[in-house]
């Protein structure tokens, strides 16, 4: 599963459980930056730490 199906999910999630739509479009937002950033990587193939390595190359 890549990141952009998770986020399918976790979206579903959290509609069902009532957050504001304006707080969702804000999280696509970012993902979609960090997408662009690192790609749409497979959820098991790294770690927190491996992201924010290849973030603090990329700053």
């Amino acid at each position: 599963m890549n990141i952009s199906e998770l986020w399918k999910l976790y979206e579903a999630d959290k509609r069902i459980q009532g957050f504001i739509i304006n707080t969702l479009k804000a999280y696509a937002l970012q993902l979609r930056m960090l997408v662009n950033e690192i790609g749409d990587i497979h959820i098991f193939s790294c770690n927190s730490t491996a992201v924010i390595g290849i973030l603090s190359e990329t700053i």
